[in-house]
């Protein structure tokens, strides 16, 4: 066993850990101490009894100055250990979705800190979030290069997590051959992404599965795609046989990558595209008197901290009500939100506030979470962030 340096925990965050969470507070240890010893790198985590009890990375710029790596105190922290952890990520990708399209390595839920992975093909997007996943990435480069064969990797590293890690955020860093927009397929269906530039990993893969799902309901209907980015929810509604999809986004670059996937799909005729805030559109079409069969709204984060809650919550609320307005009577709502801060039972309340709020009623019939590529590790709600609802409207 290597004998790193080693961090005393309090007793109640013993506790915590014992219990499987993997984030150790700057508050919980001697900070004095820990900052003596060499920055970045992994230290014995010991309890009260000085008994060791895990394997952390240490980083004392950060209020989360640790991360565990493993609860097993003889654990070797070798290129076979994080080969262990790749290839288990990757064989269970492997067993549930057919295409290489999908999130390959989801932060500390697939044992890799603050490290996210998204793959299209033989290109892979790396976000690069925290201090641990820094470290991680020197000791496993040549590993997934050998294991995946990636003929080009984008790093980010402009996450604002990093600014909590005391770490600098910088443009993207291309290894290899990197097209400036990428083809892929998702459900059967073909779309585009700008991976140099493009939010956060260029695709949000969690919502596959509502994608998919969703599209079911949009045969001979018509639909709004609220929030629309580069055309998920509205190419597949299309495919499915809708009668008319029109997409809205304020990012003329996201629709542009929308109509490319529309065009390429063949459903050009059925796809349109908007470019406005979604509020105001929503106003407009029910000052219009606009309806439609199927409304989607699957806006980015409303709520980034705590402090943001009660503001972010008027949002959802005020944004149910706009898009209920515009539902055809018996017709279908799926509303999202990926504000981790807000529980799935927080946003069906906000939700209900808004359909009260447009004199309108529903039935849920449906509450999603995100795909299997993104698994939710047990001792982090933040990494069930991603909550979603199908409701029928009267």
């Amino acid at each position: 066993m290597i004998l790193w340096p080693s961090i005393t925990l309090t007793a109640r965050a013993t506790k915590r850990i014992n219990q499987g969470h993997p984030w150790i507070y700057s508050n919980e240890i001697d900070m004095k101490m820990a900052k003596k010893l060499p920055p970045d790198q992994f230290v014995r985590v010991l309890d009260q009894q000085e008994k060791m009890i895990a394997i952390a990375f240490l980083n004392t710029r950060s209020l989360i100055c640790g991360r565990v790596i493993s609860w097993n105190p003889d654990e070797s922290i070798d290129i076979d250990f994080w080969r262990h952890r790749l290839e288990w990520a990757l064989n269970l990708r492997k067993n549930f979705l057919k295409e290489p399209f999908y999130r390959l390595i989801h932060a500390e839920a697939d044992g890799f800190p603050g490290m996210v992975i998204d793959r299209f093909g033989d290109i892979l997007v790396i976000q690069l979030n925290t201090g641990a996943s820094e470290v991680i990435w020197q000791h496993c480069q040549s590993l997934i290069s050998s294991v995946l064969a990636p003929k080009g990797i984008v790093l980010r590293r402009d996450s604002s997590i990093r600014e909590l890690e005391g770490l600098s955020m910088t443009g993207p860093e291309i290894i290899g051959q990197v097209p400036d927009i990428v083809r892929f397929q998702e459900n059967q269906t073909f779309f585009f992404a700008n991976l140099r530039e493009g939010q956060k990993t260029g695709w949000f893969f969690d919502q596959r599965d509502q994608r998919h799902f969703v599209a079911t309901f949009c045969k001979n209907k018509t639909v709004l795609d609220c929030y629309c980015f580069s055309g998920g929810f509205s190419v597949q509604a299309g495919k499915a046989g809708a009668k008319s999809v029109l997409g809205i986004d304020r990012s003329a670059e996201a629709l542009q990558l929308a109509a490319m996937a529309a065009a390429e799909n063949k459903l050009q005729n059925i796809c349109s595209w908007q470019q406005q805030e979604v509020f105001k559109a929503l106003e407009d079409m029910q000052q219009q008197n606009q309806k439609f069969d199927v409304v989607i709204v699957d806006p980015p984060a409303f709520i980034k901290s705590n402090k943001d809650l009660v503001a972010g919550s008027r949002g959802y609320r005020k944004l149910a009500k706009l898009s209920a307005a515009v539902v055809e009577k018996e017709g279908f709502l799926f509303f999202a939100s990926c504000s981790y801060h807000m529980s799935a039972t927080d946003l069906l309340v906000q939700i209900n506030l808004g359909l009260n709020d447009a004199k309108r009623q529903a039935k849920v019939l449906y509450c999603g979470q995100a795909g299997i590529d993104h698994p939710i590790h047990p001792s982090l709600p933040e990494t069930a962030y991603l909550k979603a609802y199908l409701l029928q409207i009267f």
